[in-house]
């Protein structure tokens, strides 16, 4: 929440997954902040019972551009978290416009 502005919004979007909703954002500022966030939270050492560690997320990110509706466009930035997961994991991916 620190890194986002004001105007924007993040939620849980089922067990594991969270959305931001980065309105008046193209996608390349869209990207640019979601990899900001990724890269910080990845240096973050969260201590356990055991010792500490560290967790690293991927991300999707699609435009209301590209997809009007929030169905489609929900499942745009999920098949690029997809992606990103296998494309080695703790990265961002763009989803491919239509």
């Amino acid at each position: 929440r620190q890194r986002l502005r004001r105007i924007d919004h993040v939620g849980r979007y089922g067990g594991e997954e969270f959305v931001a909703v980065l309105p008046s954002c193209s996608l390349e500022h869209a990207r640019e902040a979601i990899e900001r966030i990724r890269v910080s939270f990845s240096q973050l050492e969260c201590v356990a019972a055991k010792g500490t560690f560290q967790v690293t997320f991927s991300a999707g990110v699609a435009s209301t551009l590209d997809w009007q509706d929030a169905e489609a466009l929900l499942e745009a930035a999920d098949r690029a978290m997809y992606e990103a997961k296998q494309g080695g994991r703790n990265r961002t991916r763009v989803a491919a416009s239509r």
